[in-house]
């Protein structure tokens, strides 16, 4: 479970260097193409939401030092035997998996975003070949964020 946990949250983390890179890059383009500012405000709005979705679920998640504490517990739990033992077992359940389900769903919540830049990029770039060479730009770094196959991320190559 620390092993899960700790990929789990660095994945979250990348999402959210993805989110920062990509405004970035926006705001560049956007100096450099003010004519294309409403296609790069929509997309930027998209990269936004993977900001304000790790925002909105940090609260309920658990940092290593607690998972490791929760680990401590669960491994004394073996070393004797107690009637209290199925209790405290299910007690320490609820706490892994109050820790492994919400960052598991924020990095589907975050991979599902990822996938609407992806997207959205493609579909506000038809009507102007030059917007359609900045969404492959942008659709590139989103294809980068989405390199591991697995979970909620089941294509290994777009």
């Amino acid at each position: 479970m620390i092993y899960f946990l700790k990929q789990e949250n660095e994945r979250a983390m990348e999402y959210q260097s993805f989110a920062a890179q990509m405004i970035e890059f926006l705001s560049r383009t956007r100096e450099n193409k003010p004519e294309y500012k409403p296609f790069l405000d929509k997309i930027e709005g998209i990269a936004r939401e993977l900001i304000a979705a790790y925002e909105y679920e940090k609260e309920n998640l658990k940092d290593m030092d607690y998972a490791r504490k929760i680990a401590v517990e669960t491994v004394s739990l073996t070393q004797h035997k107690s009637p209290d033992n199925l209790d405290s077992f299910r007690k320490l359940k609820e706490e892994w998996t109050g820790m492994g389900g919400p960052v598991d769903d924020l990095n589907r919540i975050l991979h599902t975003i990822t996938r609407k830049l992806f997207q959205e990029a493609g579909y506000y770039s038809v009507d102007q070949p030059e917007k359609v060479r900045i969404a492959e730009d942008i659709r590139k770094m989103a294809i980068d964020c989405l390199r591991r196959p697995g979970g909620y991320e089941i294509w290994s190559e777009y």
